[in-house]
């Protein structure tokens, strides 16, 4: 058995392909242990052959991957190495800045494959300026400094990480920077918490209790309509989407206001604690614990029949749902807690396919 290569490299992407030419002097055989390769044709008797070797998934990690595909011909094996490329990434290790309203310097760093050439960054604000970029062992640091904020409330900007080819380019990831505004305060005013709203009724089935509640909104936010807006908003984007469209009747929907000291989430106090892991995840953690305690604000509700959303007051694009606590018999109940955050004072539709699923003991 005779072939032209034994390496050969394959593209990260979907279905990138290569094909080789062989001659067998008898019948032959071609595997691999590898899942993600597929060969074509697998046999054949003697002759001169093209194998067509394809990536059925693309390599989303930041290592290339590997697969040996043997050819087997009368007791002999001739082995040849398939590589696949890993995928061009950029991987941020936050996804939310903070700065004050006064400015300063900020740095946002991350870590690439991409050549300086190929990575393109864009700011959506005239208030960034950008000096020069630096590449170090570890990754890729930029360096912004953020001018005076003199209006009282808070801005946003986002830093979007391109790569460019030709005239192509990909959103790999992409920052949000939020800078305080001159009237930046904490909540003094805690009255309206735990306040309970009935948003729809059941007309059908066993009325299954749904629950929002935000984290991260001031007392101010409360007072002039923003939570309410922002919780009626989220239980009608919670039924655009089938199968939940058409089984709207079947649910109570309530909603229990929450007053956070702080609107930020990274060491600042909040009112179920949310902390957003950055980077490439989109890992949302909360103190379910204080999620539970405001459920049951609500009379009568089966705790363990209950979905709780949690909607953050931020725009960083993240989402995680929890499901399986176990109740004090020690058995897993259907109480799951989901957190997301807003974005442009929409929420993001919750769909089950966008989220990590984790089971609570």
């Amino acid at each position: 058995m005779q072939e032209e290569t034994s390496s050969i490299t394959l593209a990260s992407a979907t279905n990138s392909q290569t094909v080789i030419s062989f001659t067998s002097t008898r019948e032959w055989e071609a595997n691999t242990s590898s899942e993600w390769l597929l060969i074509s044709p697998t046999s054949g008797e003697a002759g001169t052959y093209q194998l067509a070797l394809t990536a059925s998934s693309k390599n989303d990690s930041k290592d290339s991957r590997t697969a040996i595909v043997n050819l087997v011909s009368a007791g002999l094996t001739q082995s040849l190495t398939v590589t696949q490329s890993a995928a061009d990434y950029v991987e941020l290790e936050r996804t939310t800045y903070y700065t004050e309203a006064q400015g300063g310097s900020l740095q946002v760093k991350s870590t690439t494959n991409l050549s300086g050439d190929k990575l393109v960054i864009y700011s959506t604000a005239n208030w960034l300026t950008q000096s020069a970029d630096s590449r170090t062992e570890q990754g890729y640091v930029v360096n912004l400094t953020a001018l005076p904020n003199e209006d009282e409330r808070e801005r946003t900007a986002n830093l979007y990480f391109c790569k460019t080819n030709g005239l192509e380019e990909e959103l790999p990831n992409s920052v949000t920077i939020i800078q305080e505004g001159t009237n930046t305060s904490t909540s003094t005013d805690y009255s309206a918490d735990r306040t309970v709203r009935i948003l729809q009724r059941a007309t059908e089935g066993n009325e299954l209790p749904i629950v929002l509640m935000g984290d991260g909104f001031l007392d101010t936010e409360i007072e002039d309509g923003t939570y309410d807006e922002v919780m009626n908003k989220a239980m009608e984007n919670l039924f655009t989407e089938e199968p939940l469209k058409s089984l709207r009747n079947y649910f109570n929907i309530y909603s229990v206001t929450a007053v956070s000291r702080s609107n930020r989430f990274e060491g600042y106090n909040t009112a179920f604690g949310c902390q957003m892991a950055g980077g490439m995840s989109t890992l949302i953690t909360g103190n379910d614990e204080n999620v539970i305690d405001y459920i049951q604000c609500i009379e009568n509700i089966d705790l363990y029949e209950t979905l709780a959303v949690v909607v953050l007051n931020s725009p960083s694009y993240a989402g995680t749902t929890y499901f399986g606590y176990y109740n004090e018999n020690n058995q897993v109940t259907e109480l799951a807690i989901a957190y997301c955050p807003i974005i442009s004072s929409t929420i993001w539709k919750m769909k089950v396919s966008d989220k990590y699923w984790y089971t609570k003991r």
